[in-house]
C-alpha cells in the first residue's frame, strides 16, 4: 500500500472551505440531478447484452433546466431528487404495512401519477421490439444500499387500483428476496410509487432477465440511486460550524510556527 505524506506546509485550507464540505449533503460524483419530469429506468439491447440505462424524456428538469430532447444516462448517472418537505403520513390500515412504518410516520413517494414538480418515473422497454423476447422481462431487487438504508430506511415500489388499495412489487421491510420483482414486456413500460421511508440516498441493485427469441436468455445488474434530501438539524449545523471553527484555530496555530 503506498502512504502519501502531505506537509502541513503545503496542506491549506480556509475555515470557510471546511464549513462548505462539512455541510455538502450530496455525495461528490457526477450524477445529474433529475428535478422533475418523466423518465424511465430503461432496458436496452445492443444486439450481443442488455443496456440498463435512465431515459429521460423531453421537458424532464436536469440540474435545473429543462431537456430539449430526450436523454439517456448510465443506470447510476441520474439521480432523482424529492425534497425533504415533500413528505407525507403514512396511511392508516394493514394494506400499507409493507412500507415498513407505522400509521402516521413520514413516508416519501416518487407517484406513479405524474406530479410535475417531481421526477416522474418508471421501467421502460419501449426501445424493444415485443417479437424479439420471448417471454416478459424480470426486474428483481437484489440489493440496498446508501446512507437512506444505512439509516434503515425502507424501499418500496407499488400501485393502486382505482379504489385507492396498493400492492406491494418491490418492498425491503421484510428483507430482499426473489419475490421483490416486476415483470415488464418488451415495447411497454410501466409506472410505480417509489416510496422511502428516511431522507438519504438510496442505491437499489436491481437484476434484468429476459429471453431473446434467438439470442437466447440475458441478463445484467444495474444499481439506480434515488435521493430523499436530507435537511440538518440546527445542532448538526452548529456542530458542523464547530468543526470549522476548528480548523480556523488550527490554521492560525500553524502559522504562528
Amino acid at each position: 500500500m503506498k502512504i502519501l505524506n502531505v506537509s502541513s506546509r503545503k496542506l491549506k485550507i480556509s475555515a470557510a472551505a471546511l464549513l462548505a464540505a462539512a455541510l455538502s449533503l450530496t455525495p461528490a460524483s457526477a450524477q445529474a440531478i433529475w428535478n422533475s419530469g418523466h423518465g424511465d429506468l430503461g432496458i436496452g439491447y445492443d444486439g450481443t447484452a442488455l443496456d440498463p440505462h435512465v431515459h429521460l424524456h423531453t421537458g424532464a428538469v436536469v440540474d435545473g433546466t429543462p431537456l430539449v430532447a430526450d436523454d439517456e444516462y448510465a443506470p447510476g448517472g441520474a439521480r432523482p431528487v424529492i425534497a425533504f418537505s415533500k413528505g407525507q403520513a403514512r396511511a392508516t390500515g394493514a394494506q400499507w404495512n409493507f412500507l415498513g412504518v407505522n400509521a402516521n410516520d413520514t413516508v416519501w413517494t416518487f407517484p406513479a401519477i405524474e406530479d410535475l414538480t417531481l421526477p416522474y418515473i418508471g421501467f421502460g422497454a419501449e426501445d424493444l421490439l415485443a417479437a424479439d423476447w420471448t417471454q416478459p422481462f424480470t426486474i428483481t431487487l437484489t440489493g440496498l444500499a446508501g446512507s437512506g438504508a444505512l439509516a434503515m430506511g425502507q424501499f418500496s415500489a407499488y400501485t393502486t387500483d382505482i379504489f385507492g388499495f396498493p400492492t406491494g412489487n418491490i418492498q425491503t421491510f421484510d428483507g430482499i428476496s426473489a419475490s421483490d420483482v416486476v415483470n415488464l414486456d418488451a415495447g411497454d413500460h410501466l409506472h410505480f410509487n417509489f416510496a422511502f421511508t428516511q431522507p438519504g440516498i438510496y442505491e437499489a441493485t436491481f437484476l434484468i432477465e429476459g429471453v431473446h427469441a434467438v439470442d437466447g436468455a440475458k441478463s445484467a445488474s444495474a444499481t439506480y440511486t434515488f435521493e430523499v434530501a436530507a435537511i440538518p438539524e440546527p445542532s448538526s449545523y452548529a456542530a458542523l460550524a464547530g468543526l470549522a471553527s476548528l480548523g480556523l484555530v488550527a490554521l492560525r496555530r500553524r502559522r504562528r510556527v
